[in-house]
């Protein structure tokens, strides 16, 4: 094969590795039942790059060296290559002594390196195949005098990553149910609790009395007409409402919270009319006769319109648990149905 300039490109020195790698697979097939281990492995990787390391360092200096020749000879001028081209035409074509007994020189000291690179590489490979095979013979030795041992030490691992995995997921299971109780409980104060509910049946007793001194308080009416919800609600909808709105609290802190919800659960109105209706009456009209002078008493029937006031009375109970969804946010209102499941897991904080 020629390059540039006619000059003749010098074949590449195969790598010492090759050589090893094609002597030792070639051993490895000839004996695949014997059995490899990381040791015997990791122990000729270290003889095989200690053994061959200074024929590796050589042979590259050597082709670097070539490279760099040839790239110095291509940046030339025009003129100082084509002198180049003659000389070496020259020298080639018509060789001194001198030049040919080095060429011959040359040539023998190369194939002497080339023949000693590949002895030191086959011993290499010698040794490393030996340790191979006394490592791959100890190791099967060791397992078949001690495979009772191995195979106890294989079961206790065994047991241990089963019982590993089964404690990891016990933990979460635990994990998640302790958050979830602890997430569906209510966290305030036994005491605040109770204060606020009691807080809320003194507004609806205030709401209870009024409602029985409409008459004393709008006097004059004709007729009182009714239409009264029954007043009362659930203390756990109102706690998880108070609960999921902030979380602890004290009766102080929800005085305005507490008004605000009764006053959305009670609509109290109190309405008045007027009517005209009409009343029959007896009326008497006395007159005296023109002819005979007589005195004369007549009777008649009239009808008579008048006012009819009535009062209306009436109280709608909206319900606490339809407010919920007007008062609470949806992050809330999750956590006010995750109280209502649980009852803060406090089913006996109210009594009957």
């Amino acid at each position: 094969m020629q390059t540039k300039n006619n000059v003749k490109k010098k074949s590449r020195l195969r790598f010492p590795t090759d050589e090893v790698n094609m002597y030792l697979h070639s051993r490895f097939h000839e004996n695949e039942d014997d059995n490899s281990s990381v040791e015997a492995f990791n122990k000729s990787q270290e003889v095989l790059y200690f053994g061959t390391s200074p024929v590796l360092k050589y042979s590259r200096e050597y082709q670097y060296n070539e490279r760099l020749k040839h790239r110095n000879s291509e940046d030339q001028n025009t003129e100082t290559s084509k002198s180049d081209e003659e000389y070496s035409y020259h020298i080639r074509d018509k060789p001194t002594e001198e030049s040919r007994n080095k060429q011959i020189q040359k040539k023998q000291i190369k194939k002497q390196y080339v023949k000693q690179a590949r002895e030191r590489i086959k011993e290499t490979a010698q040794k490393v195949w030996a340790a191979t095979k006394e490592t791959t013979r100890k190791t099967d030795s060791f397992v078949v005098k001690h495979w009772k041992v191995i195979a106890v030490i294989f079961l206790i691992l065994l047991v241990l990553t089963i019982l590993f995995s089964a404690l990891i997921s016990v933990l979460a299971v635990f994990s998640s149910s302790f958050s979830s109780v602890v997430g569906s409980t209510y966290i305030s104060a036994d005491n605040e609790i109770i204060s606020a509910e009691n807080k809320y049946i003194q507004l609806e007793e205030d709401l209870q009395r009024e409602i029985d001194n409409v008459e004393n308080t709008y006097g004059g009416y004709d007729e009182y007409v009714y239409d009264i919800d029954e007043i009362k609600h659930d203390p756990y909808i109102l706690t998880s409402i108070l609960s999921a709105m902030y979380l602890e609290y004290s009766v102080e802190d929800i005085q305005n919270t507490l008004k605000m919800l009764f006053d959305k659960q009670y609509i109290f109105m109190v309405t008045s009319h007027i009517e005209i209706r009409y009343k029959t009456e007896t009326r008497t009209v006395t007159y005296t006769d023109s002819e005979t002078g007589e005195v004369n008493v007549k009777t008649y029937e009239v009808e008579v319109p008048y006012e009819y006031k009535i009062l209306n009375v009436s109280l709608q109970n909206i319900g606490l648990q339809n407010l919920a969804v007007e008062v609470l946010t949806s992050e809330q209102y999750s956590m006010y149905e995750l109280y209502m499941a649980t009852l803060g897991n406090r089913p006996d904080l109210f009594s009957e």
